[in-house]
């Protein structure tokens, strides 16, 4: 499970949590990116989203592994 923030050119952050690993994720970034074709995305709540390659200023990906959950020493 990954948590994902993408920035949209001249708009808003898209923010999703997604059931997927991230090699497959990055590498279906960098195609859309490259191709400029659509990035559809559906999360955990089962709501589908569209961003087109051309417009994604960025991506955030925090991973499972990444979240800490309790107190630090």
């Amino acid at each position: 499970m990954i948590d994902v923030k993408i920035g949209i050119a001249e708009a808003k952050e898209l923010t999703l949590e997604l059931d997927e690993d991230l090699e497959p994720f990055s590498k279906q970034i960098d195609s859309v990116i490259e191709d400029g074709t659509m990035l559809w995305l559906t999360d955990r709540k089962g709501k589908t989203v569209g961003v087109h390659g051309s417009r994604i200023a960025y991506v955030e990906v925090i991973t499972s592994a990444s979240r800490k959950v309790g107190f630090a020493p």
